[in-house]
């Protein structure tokens, strides 16, 4: 399933502290792969994505996009040496609008919760899907969503529910925002 949602964006991506933990590739695997395979985003202020990192590696085969805010110059020409394009942005709202100019109108933010929540403070959010197993984590868990501001719970942003899925144990909710 998760296949499928990156098939049908432009884009998947994450933040830096999720590529490093998960080194993951960020692909569309199994049936139904796209014509155009999406991009792979990684939001990495200070370009720390390891040049080992399999996204890294895969650069050349799977297209990569590394949006730091120029802070580290040595380090975003080593990725771009690697086969990584690299954009320099301020902020949120800076770095979408850099996206669009590359073409991607529909972006699949897969993690993590400082990706999301600044997605979410900016209001660039359609869709909220969120992914549910029956574990529990305890206080050390990382949270789903890093928001930046709180609101009351009269200003809270409020979620129209899509659709509800069960997956086996897990079950996957879609929220429309606005």
């Amino acid at each position: 399933l998760v296949h499928r949602l990156r098939a049908g964006c432009d884009a998947i991506a994450v933040g830096i502290g999720t590529a490093i933990a998960d080194d993951p590739l960020l692909t569309v695997r199994g049936r139904g792969k796209p014509r155009i395979p999406p991009v792979r985003v990684i939001f990495d202020r200070e370009a720390r994505l390891p040049l080992a990192s399999r996204l890294v590696r895969t650069a050349v085969q799977a297209p990569l996009l590394v949006v730091t805010n120029g802070s580290a110059p040595a380090r975003e020409a080593a990725l771009h040496e690697a086969g990584a394009r690299v954009i320099r942005a301020d902020g949120t709202a800076s770095a979408l609008r850099a996206l669009r100019g590359e073409g991607i109108t529909s972006l699949f933010a897969e993690g993590g919760a400082g990706v999301a929540g600044a997605l979410l403070d900016a209001e660039a959010v359609d869709r909220l899907i969120i992914f549910r197993a029956p574990i529990l984590l305890g206080g050390g868990a990382l949270p789903a969503f890093s928001m930046a501001r709180a609101a009351p719970l009269d200003d809270a942003p409020r979620l129209r529910l899509l659709r509800h899925r069960r997956l086996g144990e897990d079950e996957m909710t879609i929220y429309a925002m606005h």
